[in-house]
């Protein structure tokens, strides 16, 4: 029940490259059906305790990606109907689930009152935990896993949401909205001398919680946007963020949580994308369409296409031109 099987699943690029494949971990049946169990007791508690974060929108139900979004959304037109500018950054963790300490877990589970032969359970789950790689019926030996929330589980979701739990504490002058490891934490003020210290403070305060939970941020890919407000003087301006003695990127569009967002909230960035995505959803149906019925060619388009082209709402696409 704790041995995984572990498949790499091709992504893109060089098939030599052992970073162009995605693993995918496989685990007994048996092991979810009783960590299932566990999952709705233990959600359950958290639930009657009050101790999962308001700002966290990952892996709950009636949680999504939508209301996460609509909450940033809404509080970027308040700030700019007051006059406010709102200086966003959003943070990339490193393969966080697999970075996760046991041992800190624990202590952060008996914090929330999960004690006794509970806690237990939860230190046997994790301990000795093993994983092999089958390629081409090809099995590798069995290899321990000393760190990290099993891949592919059902508990192991919810475990890393607690382990984050307390990240919203270390912020003094931001808000934040997690997504699971996707981090955003953002501040609205008519004073960009003042965004930018309160942000800087803030993200200092954040690397020191990275560091105590052993977490990486993968700077690189952690980048800002200021959404400025129309009475903001043109000459004032904030060109780059310290963290941790390393410089972030300011860039004008970036991807949140599967849209992507612009400085100027004109969605231009995300059209852009969508019809992409439909025309390259168109190419597929077309050069298909004389093998394809006209079911499955319809078929086809509601999976490939509409639901990304009711985005454009006044621009429908012409089911009859892709058939």
């Amino acid at each position: 029940m704790k041995v995984a099987k572990i498949i790499p699943i091709y992504k893109s690029k060089s098939k030599t490259d052992f970073g162009n494949y995605r693993p995918i971990s496989l685990l007994p049946s048996v092991s979810k059906i009783l960590e299932k169990i566990v999952h709705s007791r233990l959600y359950k508690y958290c639930e009657m305790q009050n101790i999962l974060s308001p700002n966290q929108f990952g892996f709950r139900p009636k949680h999504s990606t939508t209301d996460a979004i609509a909450n940033f959304y809404s509080h970027l037109i308040n700030s700019r109907a007051n006059n406010l500018s709102t200086l966003a950054v959003f943070l990339d963790l490193s393969k966080a689930f697999d970075t996760i300490d046991h041992n800190i877990l624990i202590t952060k589970l008996d914090f929330y009152g999960i004690r006794g032969i509970a806690l237990e359970w939860f230190r046997n789950y994790l301990a000795n935990r093993k994983q092999f790689v089958c390629y081409s019926n090809i099995h590798s030996g069995l290899q321990g896993m000393r760190c990290g929330v099993p891949q592919g589980s059902v508990l192991g979701p919810l475990l890393f949401i607690l382990y984050i739990n307390d990240l919203p504490n270390v912020l003094t002058h931001s808000k934040c909205i997690l997504f699971a490891d996707d981090t955003t934490i953002y501040i609205s003020s008519n004073d960009l001398k003042y965004l930018r210290y309160s942000v800087e403070h803030d993200l200092d305060a954040l690397s020191d919680w990275f560091c105590a939970n052993k977490l990486s941020l993968n700077i690189s890919k952690t980048n800002f946007l200021l959404f400025r407000s129309k009475h903001v003087s043109k000459n004032s301006d904030i060109a780059n963020l310290v963290m941790a003695g390393e410089s972030m990127e300011r860039v004008e569009c970036t991807k949140f949580l599967g849209i992507y967002i612009d400085d100027k909230l004109e969605w231009g960035c995300h059209i852009d994308h969508i019809a992409k995505k439909i025309s390259s959803g168109c190419y597929v149906i077309r050069t298909a369409k004389h093998i394809l019925s006209y079911i499955t060619s319809i078929t086809a388009l509601y999976i490939l296409i509409y639901h990304m082209a009711i985005l454009f709402g006044d621009r429908p696409i012409n089911i009859v031109s892709i058939n």
